[in-house]
Formats: structure tokens, sequence, C-alpha cells
């Protein structure tokens, strides 16, 4: 009696290990999964940049009525824009790099032409911070790829508005803060940034290339996830048979 009760207590505690073991196949298969439709996300944001064509872009009057209503607006569409520059505002991003070297991205607040709205443009990249002879031009007519606001995580710190330094693109957070001065209380501001594109451009600010700057490693986090669902599938298989060879040699013994 006591022999098949052993038995069963033996059983039982193998229970939870081959639960835990199926739980990690199926997570590690989601992941896997999660990652192919990022794969797939990426490569059709690449492939939409690349087929940017210069003068091309939607007026970004249009982009704002069509994203008006949306909770998340279109990203990465390539758009025109015209209007005034307020350099006297802009902020810097950063630490940025480009081509091994240290230095901030300036973020440009610009009052749209025949409209009460204003965006944030990404003007692109300079050196440290060296604001020597950057572009001055306050009234442009240009092109860009809209982007949203970034993600901060634990390890990045606050941005200091009052400073004009940011760590990460908050939009509501600058929109606050502008909407303090007085030439900006009554403006609305679009939860959207624009990255000026030029590709033609020289001197400072160098502009942001979108497209260099995307990276699409998702393959290779899928196959390391599918690849960790089999092994967590192998080492199941055979706790499972170990554990029933185990059982079954017990018994026989009790036989």
């Amino acid at each position: 009696m006591s022999s098949i009760l052993g038995n069963a207590d033996s059983n039982d505690g193998s229970v939870f290990p081959k639960l835990l073991t199926l739980a990690a196949v199926v997570t590690f298969l989601l992941l896997g999964w999660w990652q192919i439709e990022r794969l797939q996300w990426k490569t059709a944001i690449i492939e939409k940049l690349q087929n940017v064509k210069p003068g091309s872009g939607m007026p970004i009057a249009e982009y704002i009525v069509n994203n008006a209503h949306k909770k998340d607006p279109l990203l990465y569409q390539h758009v025109n824009f015209s209007g005034e520059y307020d350099f006297a505002n802009e902020m810097v991003l950063g630490p940025r790099s480009l081509n091994g070297k240290a230095g901030y991205h300036i973020l440009t607040p610009l009052t749209l032409a025949n409209s009460n709205n204003v965006i944030m443009v990404n003007r692109g990249w300079i050196e440290q911070l060296d604001y020597e002879n950057l572009a001055s031009q306050q009234i442009i007519n240009a092109e860009g790829i809209t982007r949203n606001s970034g993600d901060k995580n634990m390890f990045t710190p606050d941005n200091s508005l009052e400073h004009k330094a940011l760590y990460y693109i908050d939009l509501p957070e600058i929109a606050a803060h502008l909407k303090k001065l007085p030439q900006y209380q009554n403006k609305n501001f679009p939860d959207f940034y624009v990255v000026y594109q030029n590709p033609a451009s020289v001197g400072k600010p160098v502009p942001y290339n979108m497209l260099n700057s995307i990276s699409n490693n998702h393959l290779g986090y899928a196959i390391t996830w599918f690849s960790l669902a089999i092994s967590a599938l192998l080492l199941y298989m055979y706790c499972f048979r170990g554990s029933k060879n185990s059982h079954d040699r017990r018994i026989k013994k009790t036989r």
C-alpha cells in the first residue's frame, strides 16, 4: 500500500515541471510569432521609405485631417509641409551619434502656414552642441517623415524642458511646455512630429536619414524564440519519457 502511495506522490510531483515546461513552449512560440509580425511590419516600413520620391509627399494639412480622430496616427508617412520655425524655442535631443561621433538632434517648433497647428520638426544632427552656422532660414517649404512619441525606459532620465534638453520625445509634454508661452496658448499640437528629409542638404544640422536608421533584426529574434520553444519541447519529451520509464519500472517491482 505504501509503495502504491509512494508512486502516486512521485507521479504528482512531476506534474508541475511538465506544466511549467509546456507553458514555456507556448510562451516562446507566441514571442516568436510576435517577432514575425514585427518583421512584416518593419519590412513594410522599409519598402515604404525606399519608394519615397522627392515632391511626392502628402500635403501635411491632408495628413492632419486624415488622422484627426485616430488614436495612433499613420506613421512613417512622407509629407510636404511649409511654415515658420521658432528657433528661440528649439530643443536638443540626445545624446545621439552619427558616424561614431557624439552629438544631438535639433527639434524646432514650426507653425504651419495658413494653419493654427504647430508641429515639432527634427531638423537633424549636430556634433556636440555646435550651434555655430546652423541653417537659419525661418520660413521653409520642405519634406519629411512623420513619427510619434518615443518610449521612455527605466534608465532614461526625465526631460528638462526648462533647459530645452530632451532625452526622449514626449509630444504631450512638449506641447504642455510650449503652451505656457503666450504665442502658443491658442495653438493646436498634433500628436506627431516630422523628421526633415533632404539628402542634398549641406551644412548643419545634418538631416536624419530615416531609412538608414531603421534596423530589422526581427527574423533573428524569431529564430531565437522558436529555437527555445523546440529546446523546451525536447526537454519536456525527455523528462516525460524518463518519468514514464521510471514509473513503469516501479510498477514492475511491486508486482
